[in-house]
């Protein structure tokens, strides 16, 4: 064992309420931290108003996140409900996987208009070129490079896993001891 029973393990910020508590961890666990990660690179903070590592522990187990939409106004409100809804406190109340998540975020994805020209606003300047960006390009644009990580991650281990389930399980006890 790489660490004690009862220590943590990992990046406070990023970590489930069943992480801190050090019940078991399972893929929803995973939902719950990369929700922290996506809210994290919309607003550029975490859900929770708090400054030290006990006080974002704490925020995990005990405290709502807070609304995206009260950092973000143009956030869409699927996007917030499915961000909220993979923050829940209780595993059961989160998406089962990170393909269920990613399922429910292209689902509300491919509803949102990518170009709205009345949301227009002005990037910093770039190598003396002015780009400009909409709001929404800048909300969905981090969400999708996310739900395609994601694709990737659940495909790759979607195929690990049906190559090592059609793996033979040879029993040793069946095997003649070659040793001398």
């Amino acid at each position: 064992h790489l660490t004690q029973s009862g220590t943590l393990m990992g990046t406070v910020k990023y970590m489930s309420p069943e992480q801190i508590l050090g019940q078991e961890a399972d893929a929803r666990s995973d939902v719950y931290s990369l929700a922290i990660l996506i809210y994290e690179m919309l607003t550029g903070k975490i859900p929770f108003n708090v400054k030290s590592e006990y006080e974002i522990t704490k925020a995990h187990v005990e405290y709502p996140p807070r609304p995206i939409s009260q950092i973000l106004q143009s956030i869409p409100k699927g996007i917030e409900d499915i961000l909220m809804r993979a923050l829940s406190k209780k595993p059961d109340g989160r998406y089962k996987n990170a393909g269920d998540f990613r399922r429910h975020l292209n689902s509300v994805l491919a509803r949102i208009p990518i170009v709205d020209d009345d949301t227009r606003v002005q990037a910093p300047a770039v190598n003396n070129s002015k780009r400009l960006l909409t709001r929404s390009n800048l909300i969905v644009g981090p969400i999708l490079i996310i739900a395609l990580i994601i694709e990737v991650k659940f495909n790759l281990l979607s195929n690990v896993f049906e190559q090592f389930s059609e793996l033979t399980i040879v029993n040793n006890a069946d095997k003649k001891n070659d040793i001398q």
